[in-house]
């Protein structure tokens, strides 16, 4: 691709999803509309369904080819032990749920600085 014609870059474009992606998740918390609601999740799906092919792109160009199996590998590890600690530790309840929307809502706020402040294009 050339640049000229590059108005979004992939690290504009994944701070972009992510940042809209929290946004998305915060409102649900807010609107007591049952339809906004909906459509707030809706936009959720569709900022995860631009995340991955724009984080495979810069996996791509910060991993090697030959490391990339292993590294991915490594990787999971840490992250099926997170899953099941939070699964663990699900409650029930609208208080819970508007808790745990928030805390994720936040983190993806702290990738989107991470990503404007490390990633290159």
């Amino acid at each position: 691709m050339s640049s000229t014609s590059n108005w979004l870059t992939s690290r504009d474009l994944l701070q972009t999803v992510v940042t809209l992606g929290s946004v998305s998740l915060l409102f649900t918390i807010f609107l007591r509309n049952e339809y906004a609601t909906f459509w707030c999740f809706c936009l959720f799906e569709a900022c995860v369904g631009m995340y991955f092919p724009s984080m495979g792109y810069q996996k791509g160009k910060v991993i090697d080819d030959g490391n990339r199996a292993y590294l991915y590998g490594l990787l999971r590890i840490p992250y099926n032990v997170f899953v099941v600690i939070t699964l663990s530790l699900t409650r029930e309840g609208d208080m819970y749920r508007e808790i745990i929307f928030m805390c994720c809502s936040g983190f993806l706020l702290i990738v989107s600085a991470v990503v404007g402040s490390l990633l290159h294009d």
